[in-house]
Order: structure tokens, then sequence, then C-alpha cells
């Protein structure tokens, strides 16, 4: 037997269930994550036309805070929270960067 089985069969069925509830979740995030940078891209866009720079920092301390809050009350660990919220929003800035010099060459 292979440390990757039990030979218990209702085990392995329950935890290949988690398994597929755990994919179907990742997909979903996945799906999520692609729509939010598309709105940023949108944003950058919006941005560019209307002459408005790429962070504004007050806007991001709110969401930071408020994600925070409501990440901590939903049972999420504060650091990890912290640490994905800052990557989401370097991308997102990324590619309203891109967009903007895209369209700063364009014009």
């Amino acid at each position: 037997m292979s440390r990757f089985t039990t030979g218990n069969r209702e085990f392995e069925r329950s935890l290949e269930e988690l398994r597929n509830e755990i994919d179907l979740i990742d997909y979903e995030m996945l799906r999520l994550l692609a729509r939010r940078m598309a709105v940023a891209e949108e944003m950058g866009r919006y941005k560019y036309t209307h002459n408005i720079t790429i962070l504004q920092l007050q806007r991001w301390k709110e969401l930071f805070a408020d994600r925070i809050k409501k990440g901590s009350k939903a049972g999420l660990d504060t650091k990890f929270l912290a640490s994905l919220l800052q990557l989401v929003h370097e991308q997102s800035i990324q590619i309203q960067t891109n967009v903007m010099n895209e369209d700063g060459r364009k014009g």
C-alpha cells in the first residue's frame, strides 16, 4: 500500500469529494481574478482618458483596511490576506500602467 492510499474506500471517496470542491473553488477564484484584471484594464483606460494618476493612495488605504477587516471576520489570516491583496493590487497597477503606456504611444 502506498502512502497516498489508505485502502479505506470511504476515506478516499470523501477525500476525492473535498479535492473536487477545492478544484471548483480554485477555478472560481481564477475566473474572478481574470474578471478583476479586466476591470483594472478598463479602469486604466478611463484614468488615461481623464488624466488621473494610476495609484489613488487614499482609495487603496480604504480598500486594504476594509478587506482586511472583512477577511478577518471571515476567519482569514490577516498576514495571508495582506499578502494576497498586495499581489492583486500590484498586478492591477501593472495592468493600468501597461494600458497607459500603450494608449500614450497611440496618441
